[in-house]
This record gives C-alpha cells, sequence and structure tokens, in this order.
C-alpha cells in the first residue's frame, strides 16, 4: 500500500482557498481531526475518504492507498464545483447585504452633517 502524498492535498486545498476549518465545517468533524489526516498522524478510513471524494472531488481510492488519480473525473467535479459555486453566492449575498447596510449607514451620517 503507497502512502498519500499529502502534501499534493494541501495543495490542492490552498488552490481552491479550502481552510481546515473550512474542511472540518464541510464534513461535520474538528479541525484536530482535519489537521491530524493532514499531518498523516491519523490515516483515512473509508468513511472519510468517502465524504472527501464526495465533497471535494478528491478521489477515494487515491485517499486510501495513495495509488491512481488524485482527482475524480469531470463527471464528479461537476457537483464539487457547483456547491463551491453555491458557497460563493451564499458569500456574495452577505458581503452585498454587509455593503448595503455600510451605505445605509454612511447616508444617515452625511445627512445629520447637513444639520
Amino acid at each position: 500500500m503507497n502512502k498519500v502524498d499529502l502534501s499534493l492535498l494541501k495543495e490542492y486545498m490552498n488552490r481552491k482557498g479550502l481552510t481546515q476549518t473550512d474542511v472540518a465545517q464541510r464534513l461535520g468533524v474538528t479541525k484536530q481531526y482535519i489537521n491530524s489526516l493532514l499531518s498523516g498522524m491519523r490515516p483515512f478510513g473509508k468513511k472519510q475518504a468517502k465524504l472527501w471524494e464526495d465533497n471535494f472531488g478528491i478521489s477515494c481510492s487515491w485517499l486510501l492507498t495513495g495509488e491512481g488519480d488524485m482527482l475524480k473525473s469531470n463527471q464528479s467535479h461537476t457537483s464539487t464545483d457547483a456547491n463551491e459555486i453555491a458557497i460563493l453566492k451564499e458569500k456574495i449575498r452577505a458581503l452585498e447585504s454587509i455593503l448595503s447596510e455600510k451605505e445605509r449607514t454612511i447616508q444617515i451620517l452625511l445627512k445629520s452633517r447637513e444639520l
């Protein structure tokens, strides 16, 4: 059994802008658990590998054996990309809301200066 090259996994996470906290929240585990996987202190089990595959498009087989391609075929990336797009859209909506509130505050402050 080949060891998984965790540096590839970390690099992939960095490219996708995923922190250990993001991954932990998405998978319903603790950041410490993710850290133990990424540091090699704990091996990936079948259940955890499947969650990574479903959520991030990382091959379950690659996580368990270190063999084959790290990423699943393009077909599985479509659902991962759709999930990432949905998350980004939600973040944009939240930022737009914050910006709108700040603009209202500025308008109130400007009006109060006129008085």
